[in-house]
């Protein structure tokens, strides 16, 4: 496989393709359940540090207050359409 057709697969919107598109998509439509707490849960009760440390890098703080206590609905494509154009071209 080219690096042409790996990147084109990411952003791929088909139903019966696994891409990076649909899952930002589905993580979009379900964000009010990507929770701190959820995620928090996912780590040893010793790591809290490091799974608060970890949400708000996959999280990001969208200009919101420190420790979004959820994942940002809008902030998951702020990237997608700069690699779709970017993939455009290929």
């Amino acid at each position: 496989m080219t690096a042409a057709m790996a990147i084109r697969r990411l952003v791929d919107r088909r139903t019966d393709v696994r891409s990076l598109d649909r899952l930002l998509f589905d993580i979009q439509k379900h964000a009010k359940i990507i929770t701190r707490d959820r995620f928090r849960a996912l780590y040893a009760l010793h790591m809290s540090d490091a799974a608060d440390a970890a949400f708000d890098r996959l999280a990001g703080d969208d200009g919101a207050p420190s420790f979004p206590p959820e994942i940002s609905p809008e902030g998951i494509w702020m990237r997608l359409p700069v690699w779709q154009a970017q993939s455009a071209s290929l």
